[in-house]
């Protein structure tokens, strides 16, 4: 195998990694002014770290007034990563929109709580369908958007 061979590969490894950490946290558009990140699998801080860029510049060009964080396909969390997504929310509310929290299921549940991390104001609501309702009661988050 000849090195430009060798450095294609390894091209196409690393486009096929960053895709899977997309598909692993999908930033999805499900109202106006409402997007959802359906998190999935196990969080480490290279997903997280990539995460947060893509979500920042996805609120900005949205104008977004809410996230919710969908933890319903987390296989675990650990506190690192717990307070890496308290960290988010805080980014997130700084730019204007606020945050919620849904499908905490039993393992995540316990982890928040043995680990004690601080959720910092983040609302927790049991599913996605009742976030999403909530914040299209809502209307904009606080009756404004930073821009």
């Amino acid at each position: 195998m000849s090195k430009q061979e060798l450095y294609g590969r390894i091209d196409t490894i690393e486009e096929q990694r960053a895709a899977i950490q997309r598909l692993s946290a999908p930033i999805i558009d499900v109202w106006e002014g409402v997007v959802t990140v359906p998190l999935i699998g196990a969080l480490d801080n290279a997903r997280m770290d990539e995460l947060r860029e893509r979500l920042l510049t996805a609120i900005h060009d949205a104008r977004s007034r809410w996230v919710i964080f969908d933890l319903t396909g987390l296989a675990e969390l650990d506190a690192e990563c717990g307070r890496a997504i308290v960290g988010l929310a805080n980014a997130i509310r700084l730019m204007g929109a606020q945050c919620l929290l849904t499908g905490i299921g039993e393992h995540v549940a316990q982890a928040l709580a043995s680990t004690e991390v601080a959720l910092g104001g983040l609302s927790a609501i049991s599913t996605l369908k009742e976030g999403l309702r909530y914040c299209m009661s809502r209307g904009p988050a606080d009756g404004r958007r930073h821009g």
